[in-house]
């Protein structure tokens, strides 16, 4: 009897180290909500055990399921790297052998697709893309798009970001299998590994335990509704925290693919992999991936020498997400950080506001940027192809934020000036019509 009460209060007292350990991890959240800088959910897992999970925000589902964005990409290459190993595929099968129409399509391979170095242009950049981002869009009205792109550069010359590519290797995949890409996301990844909560998402039928996403002016506001057959498997697919977690630990150890894919995926060229990329922390590396898809925003990264994976999950986001992030990792390796300092967003009156619409510019500014008011709050929108109307939030009549690009805003009381900040300050000056 009294070995098992030693045992008891041994296990309790590591309990409460546990607990101790991410207390200040806890009081930053706690913070993050109380003042509505977001919601969202942030979850450890070490050798196999979750060891911290929270989620903080208003929405009371008890296992949330956000749409995870770009972090879709390392599912959609692990299809791929499946169907390299069964021989449907090859790395250098050319692009076109499906789609000859398309731009030096004789040139690009399978590896320029999952690497970034196709060339062609990133389709949420190209001008039009917010006019049918919500609507469906069939493979053919895609490939017709994508056949009017010209190369941005040569294949394999360089790297540049592109949800195209990963929209193009889900047709391949369909194509070489007859299969949907929902269905090859269940054969490949979601049935091994005996996720519920992983999916493609249905933009106009969400399920029950699918939380919505927001983007914060005066008050948080419902943020768009891409449609999945826009992004496709390039951003198409909604998780947990937890089943994030379970994926990337099992891409890691052996369970999706072999060793020489694992490989491949991690083999750095111009700062990409196969659908993955580093995350540096101090003077260790994670590999994983971020991801974005109207108001949600996400991370997952795993450590394979700690056996250590960590991701955050958000539906709505006004302060710094990479923040967070570093707390999560300082929390566990019981490193110190900091927690900024937060100020509750303030009410601006139509009239001040109203000082501020129109279009600002700069000698020495690429871009210019306008502003307009609308239900209490300034919205502004920079210039340029792809570039969406964003929702600022006020600290003060004069200082207005959108943490999510790290942009500051501080307009000279009568709305001729403006210094605008992101990592530099310039200061422009209102257009006179």
């Amino acid at each position: 009897m009294n070995k098992i009460i030693t045992l008891f209060i041994f296990l309790l007292s590591l309990n409460c180290l546990a607990d101790k350990q991410y207390e200040k991890l806890n009081k930053y959240l706690e913070l993050v909500k109380e003042y509505e800088k977001g919601m969202g959910s942030v979850a450890i897992l070490a050798k196999g055990k979750l060891v911290y999970t929270k989620h903080f925000g208003p929405e009371k589902v008890k296992d949330p399921v956000y749409r995870i964005g770009s972090i879709s990409k390392t599912y959609t290459a692990v299809i791929i790297l499946k169907l390299i190993e069964e021989g449907k595929l090859k790395l250098d099968t050319k692009l076109s052998n499906f789609y000859p129409k398309i731009h030096q399509s004789a040139s690009i391979t399978v590896e320029n697709l999952l690497r970034h170095s196709s060339g062609l242009p990133n389709l949420t950049s190209v001008d039009g893309y917010l006019e049918y981002h919500e609507k469906h869009q069939s493979e053919e009205v895609h490939l017709e798009r994508f056949r009017s792109y010209k190369l941005e550069f040569s294949p394999g010359e360089k790297s540049k970001y592109s949800n195209t590519g990963y929209v193009l290797l889900s047709f391949i995949a369909s194509k070489v299998t007859g299969k949907t890409y929902s269905d090859l996301l269940d054969q490949y990844i979601t049935s091994p590994l005996k996720l519920k909560n992983t999916f493609v998402f249905n933009s106009k039928n969400p399920r029950d335990q699918e939380v919505k996403s927001y983007e914060k002016g005066a008050k948080w506001e419902l943020a768009g509704n891409t449609h999945e057959s826009v992004p496709l498997g390039a951003g198409a697919i909604a998780s947990t925290s937890n089943e994030v977690l379970v994926f990337i630990r099992a891409l890691f150890n052996g369970e999706l693919v072999t060793k020489r894919s694992l490989s491949m995926m991690t083999s750095i060229k111009d700062s990409y992999g196969l659908g993955l990329f580093e995350i540096p922390y101090h003077n260790k590396t994670f590999f994983g991936h971020t991801g974005g898809i109207d108001g949600f925003r996400s991370i997952v990264g795993y450590n394979k020498e700690e056996d250590l994976a960590f991701a955050q999950l958000s539906n709505g986001m006004v302060t710094n997400f990479n923040d967070i992030s570093i707390a999560i990792l300082a929390s566990y390796f019981k490193d110190s950080f900091d927690i900024p300092t937060f100020k509750k967003a303030v009410s601006v009156s139509e009239n001040i506001l109203k000082k501020y619409v129109g279009t600002y510019s700069g000698n020495d500014f690429p871009l210019k940027l306008t502003f307009h008011y609308r239900n209490g709050a300034l919205f502004g929108k920079a210039s340029g192809p792809g570039q969406s109307e964003v929702p600022f939030e006020a600290t003060s009549n004069t200082d207005f934020s959108y943490f999510r690009a790290g942009i500051k805003l501080n307009f000279s009381a009568d709305g001729s000036e403006l210094k605008f900040t992101q990592g530099e300050t310039a200061l422009l000056k209102k257009e006179v019509d």
